[in-house]
């Protein structure tokens, strides 16, 4: 048995096909058959049922997907760390951070370190902070954005910034950037929001129970898309990092006013139980010095540094 054998059988697995696993593993299909026939003789077992139309996994072979896929991670991974003798960014790298990101953060820093790093395999992965979290703390990414009222003692934290919450309305209603409005007058309006613990739910819940007001949302949601078309729906408002709508703002998709003393802050956390690999460094560097770059520019409004 070897690494490449255990590819083959991934693709044949994933794709349900010996054509369309051949195409996607550049192999001739008579080849791939020889290379799956032979694994198999070598472990005891089919892994495989053929049929008329493609094939499908035994028990044993399911059994293999979920260890193979491990293997071939670690084997991955293992490139990163003999990597780091000579400081140079290889292997696997997995990412993981809340959606209201993605426009202002994680889709520009990705770009850029795939540009700077393309021996490094990215991958990337959406979630509440509260996921993230807890995929870090599984070893299932590497390196996450959460907010910092997220329980964070086991990991590395390096403070990344804090920036506004948002009020976010149909444009119509003509909110504006430049001119922030009170929670009050937020809850005296229905509102879209996440649910319970996201991290932005709990500010919300916290400062306006400390108005004496309590949260009752027309409707809850984890998707920031989902909360944006509500809105232009007529459904109600939404609480949002300004990160999560400054396209939107950009296009008049939405209005948004920032409200006065709530902010989120935002952190890098990696695990201090797996290798510091250069691909794992280099991400960490690569978020802090893009979130700088665009807080010093003023592309991201309402955010500072975080020490």
């Amino acid at each position: 048995m070897d690494l490449r054998q255990l590819r083959y059988f991934l693709h044949v697995a994933h794709t349900r096909s010996l054509t369309a696993a051949s195409s996607r593993a550049w192999i001739t299909q008579s080849a791939l058959s020889r290379q799956i026939k032979l694994l198999e003789e070598e472990l005891g077992v089919e892994l495989f049922e053929r049929q008329a139309r493609g094939v499908r996994l035994t028990e044993a072979g399911h059994v293999l997907v979920g260890r193979a896929t491990a293997l071939l991670h670690a084997a991955d991974e293992l490139k990163g760390v003999v990597g780091a003798a000579v400081d140079e960014a290889t292997g696997p790298l997995r990412i993981g951070a809340p959606p209201s990101l993605r426009p202002m953060l994680i889709a520009p820093a990705a770009a850029r370190y795939h540009r700077s790093f393309p021996k490094v395999h990215l991958s990337l992965r959406e979630g509440t902070s509260k996921a993230m979290r807890d995929a870090l703390g599984a070893g299932e990414i590497d390196v996450a954005v959460v907010s910092s009222l997220e329980t964070l003692d086991p990991f590395e934290v390096h403070p990344l910034a804090s920036e506004a919450l948002c009020w976010v309305g149909p444009p119509e209603v003509k909110l504006d950037p430049d001119r922030p409005v009170d929670a009050r007058k937020v809850a005296s309006h229905p509102l879209i929001l996440t649910g319970y613990p996201n991290s932005l739910r709990v500010i919300v819940d916290r400062a306006l129970s400390a108005r004496g007001m309590a949260v009752d949302p027309v409707m809850e949601a984890d998707m920031v898309s989902m909360m944006l078309d509500l809105i232009r729906r007529g459904v109600g408002y939404t609480v949002l990092p300004y990160s999560a709508v400054h396209d939107q703002l950009l296009s008049h998709y939405v209005s948004a006013s920032p409200i006065r003393g709530l902010r989120i802050e935002w952190v890098v956390v990696r695990s201090r139980e797996r290798p510091r690999t250069p691909a794992v460094l280099r991400a960490v560097e690569a978020l802090l010095d893009l979130a700088a770059e665009k807080i010093a520019t003023a592309e991201w409004r309402t955010a500072r540094r975080t020490a």
